[in-house]
């Protein structure tokens, strides 16, 4: 069964502000938003699985990385976003592994 929400209803479930879902919507960070005849926003399950992604990245990621990700997967460019959060993932486990050569070297001067 197809269930749409109201802007209080999404706020509500996700945990932010209505302000957050327009922002969202703004920067073109989730699909286009239907509006219903009286000019209110309806959103989707896929809304819901966009919102509560682009949420994940943020956490993961920050907020750059998580906005461009969102921003190609709009385009309908998966594997650039795909390549992206790759490239992402080889950078936090390289600093990883930069810190900890570094905590070895200051144990051993201890």
């Amino acid at each position: 069964m197809d269930r749409n929400f109201t802007p209080k209803q999404m706020a509500t479930r996700l945990h932010v502000s209505t302000t957050t879902l327009r922002r969202y919507e703004t920067l073109g960070l989730v699909p286009d938003v239907p509006r219903t005849a009286g000019n209110r926003r309806c959103y989707t399950p896929c809304h819901v699985q966009a919102f509560i992604a682009l949420r994940a990245l943020k956490k993961g990621f920050g907020i750059p990385v998580s906005y461009d990700v969102m921003g190609l997967l709009k385009k309908g460019r998966v594997e650039q976003a795909l390549w992206k959060i790759n490239l992402q993932q080889h950078n936090i486990q390289a600093e990883k592994q930069r810190l900890e050569e570094i905590m070895s070297l200051v144990q051993m001067a201890l």
